[in-house]
């Protein structure tokens, strides 16, 4: 993230690098001539995501060695170029501007230049938003706490262990690390104290409107409340890719910066969390001015929200005041607001500005998530400025809704148009490919369709749709082997149609055979990235698969479906995927008849009988000195899971590494994976403890064991 920082909410006016398409630039020599001095922070927004790889080829072709890559927040990446190497970045057909990062800052008011408004008592702010006027009544009362719905805090961090807070802070992503001083690098701590202030008046359980909602701390902002927009789309990013879509949640953003052309990558990537079903609220700022200047306070998308003082009058004073006009959603309390410090545990202090006001907003929008978790983020924003009071702000400011947050009422919210679907998985079968994705929001409808097209993973169009009912995954079949896909997915109801969400990664439909051990994470692909994470298999499946290594292998021990349980590395949304192995064909070369063929170079047994079909086939450890091909006479042992292949005097145990098996103990659980790949004996060809026991009854009515190359 670019050190650049800003220590007051400016305008900042940069020489513009705009988008212009045109013929991509022949790349031929990097633009290398600059001095370290001529090279800047730059975000890039690409037309479509599946670009970014091929553009940021491009950037590298030019110079540019650092890449911030923002693959579900905006569409694109931040680096580092000169002008120059901008300009020409810019002018490439696949790119939809260049801008330069710039510095962004919290929305909050040094106390001394506020007048005394001191209030006695309980906090005012939650007081006034349980009711339609002036004057107080003493009470607070809300229709619900908002319990597990998640409220992001996109702000300076969140002390965690704070009493107002403890228990309910997951620690998201830090983007900006230790300062020069070495202050803390950690979401769940805050050396500046706006973000455990702001989550408080969010999730606060005294100063709360949410007093049980989950806060998530997203660290964008350093020990001084600065940062920059590079930064801000890196943490929204991470929010993205950790949300569940179709999950209602809140994001705060109790920061900005002035807007222009410039800024419109910060203001995409608040969209992009509404598109991901996450709520954005965002402080107007304190500049008393327009709120269509800043960003992304003026995104029509997001709740923009104002501040006003004990007496409904919006805040203002000698160097400023709440921020106003039509791109403003509504008010809530924003001056001399009581919350949680970061100073201690259990430390309080008054705050003002429109960072207090927003996050009271945000823990609205959480209690209308609660109650209606399938809504979509649209209807929420409608639903909390529709439920606010209107005509009691004083001096609201030209072109201002006149409206006051009132949490009293969380009923019903308008139906709307589904969500994108997100997430898309994509896992190999024999012939096909399973596709699953996470559906989006319903809006409010509960019967849905979904359409799935498959491309051709080098083609722009469709080869082949689909339509699936009320289901969040569609098995594709019948796919050339030998040809790679990808998948996009768009949700309709009676609300209307989503978007097509974003195409699958590449995917080949090459059949998985019993007795491999393929990684797990090359089992199935998202939108972005291969899925590697925890894999563990359903107790259902443990005869057919299990999980080697630490997870990183996946162990089949033979034909039929294996249930895993993922939760990926890149997202904490855990998924359930179903893997159909099949039985690899007849080696080549090894005979005719019933017989059992042990296939020296796959080190793998097969059963095969006289029609010539894979019964079963199965991995095995591989002994020591291969044996020699050709025909060995096989012997079961009497009562037991051993048996032998002779030939001369070269003899081959297959056994069981187990103890045997205990009656009405299922023998697959005996026998321990991670035995698999040490060979005992020179002479030994072992077995899981239950194929073992399989093979030798298969060798009683079989004369002969084939070993072939």
């Amino acid at each position: 993230m670019s050190p650049r920082r800003i220590f007051a909410c400016l305008a900042v006016s940069l020489a513009a690098v705009t988008g212009i398409v045109s013929p991509a630039p022949t790349l031929a020599e990097p633009v290398s001539d600059q001095s370290a001095a001529d090279v800047g922070g730059y975000i890039v927004t690409v037309r479509s995501r599946d670009d970014i790889d091929a553009v940021i080829r491009v950037a590298r072709q030019l110079g540019a060695r650092r890449f911030q890559v923002f693959r579900y927040a905006l569409g694109g990446f931040a680096t580092d170029l000169t002008p120059q190497q901008a300009d020409r970045l810019s002018r490439d057909p696949r790119v939809r501007r260049v801008s330069p990062n710039l510095p962004v800052r919290k929305r909050v008011v040094a106390e001394g230049t506020l007048p005394s408004l001191v209030q006695a008592g309980a906090p005012y702010q939650l007081d006034r938003v349980d009711q339609a006027s002036l004057p107080l009544d003493g009470n607070f009362t809300s229709p619900n706490e908002a319990e597990g719905v998640a409220i992001y805090m996109i702000d300076t961090g969140v002390r965690a262990s704070h009493i107002e807070l403890a228990g309910r802070v997951v620690a998201g992503i830090d983007v900006v690390g230790a300062d020069s001083l070495g202050r803390p690098a950690a979401a769940s701590w805050d050396c500046d104290g706006h973000g455990t202030h702001t989550a408080a008046l969010a999730a606060g359980t005294s100063f709360g409107v949410a007093k049980r909602a989950t806060v998530v701390a997203v660290r964008v902002l350093n020990c001084d409340g600065d940062g920059d927009i590079e930064g801000v789309i890196k943490g929204i990013d991470w929010v993205i890719r950790h949300h569940r879509a179709g999950t209602l949640a809140v994001a705060n953003l109790s920061l900005g910066v002035a807007a222009d052309k410039d800024s419109d990558p910060l203001d995409d990537a608040v969209r992009d969390l509404l598109a991901d079903g996450i709520v954005p609220v965002v402080a107007a700022g304190n500049s008393d001015e327009d709120a269509c200047g800043t960003s992304p306070g003026h995104v029509a998308e997001a709740l923009n929200v104002g501040a006003t003082g004990i007496s409904d009058d919006r805040f203002h004073y000698s160097g400023g005041g709440s921020n106003y006009g039509s791109c403003l959603d509504l008010f809530a309390p924003g001056v001399r607001i009581l919350s949680a410090s970061a100073d201690s545990d259990t430390d309080t202090h008054y705050e003002s500005g429109t960072s207090m006001a927003s996050p009271l907003v945000a823990g609205y929008a959480a209690m209308i998530a609660k109650d209606h978790p399938g809504a979509c983020p649209a209807s929420v924003v409608e639903a909390v400025v529709a439920r606010g009071v209107r005509d009691v702000v004083k001096n609201p400011g030209a072109n201002s809704p006149n409206v006051m947050l009132n949490v009293s009422n969380v009923s019903g919210v308008a139906q709307a148009a589904p969500g994108t679907p997100s997430a898309l998985v994509a896992t190999p079968t024999a012939g096909g490919i399973t596709v699953s994705w996470d559906p989006g929001c319903n809006g409010g409808f509960d019967t849905d369709t979904t359409s799935v097209r498959v491309y051709r993973a080098d083609g722009g169009s469709p080869i082949r749709t689909l339509t699936v009912k009320s289901a969040d995954r569609v098995t594709v079949s019948g796919l050339d082997v030998s040809q790679s896909y990808r998948v996009s997915v768009r949700r309709k109801t009676a609300g209307g149609a989503s978007a097509w969400s974003e195409k699958s990664v590449a995917m080949s439909p090459a059949p998985i055979t019993a007795g491999a051990q393929p990684k797990t994470a090359a089992l199935a692909v998202s939108t972005e990235a291969k899925v590697a994470g925890q894999w563990s298999v359903d107790t259902a499946s443990t005869g057919v698969c299990r999980t080697l290594n630490g997870n990183a292998r996946l162990y089949v021990l033979r034909r039929g479906k294996c249930v895993v349980d993922v939760t990926p590395r890149y997202t904490d949304v855990a998924f359930q995927r179903t893997f159909s192995f099949v039985e690899a064909p007849t080696p080549a070369n090894s005979g005719s008849g019933a017989r059992l063929v042990y296939d020296r170079s796959s080190k793998r047994l097969y059963s095969v009988d006289a029609s010539n079909r894979v019964k079963r086939s199965i991995a095995v450890v591989a002994p020591v000195v291969p044996p020699a091909t050709g025909k060995y006479a096989l012997k079961s042992a009497q009562g037991s899971s051993e048996f032998t292949a002779r030939r001369g005097n070269i003899e081959l145990r297959f056994a069981a590494l187990a103890p045997a098996c205990v009656e009405g103990v299922v023998c697959d659980n005996v026998f321990s994976p991670d035995q698999l790949g040490t060979a005992v004996a020179p002479s030994g060809v072992y077995l899981p403890t239950w194929d073992a026991r399989w093979y030798a009854g298969q060798a009683d009515g079989m004369s002969t064991l084939v070993v072939i190359r």
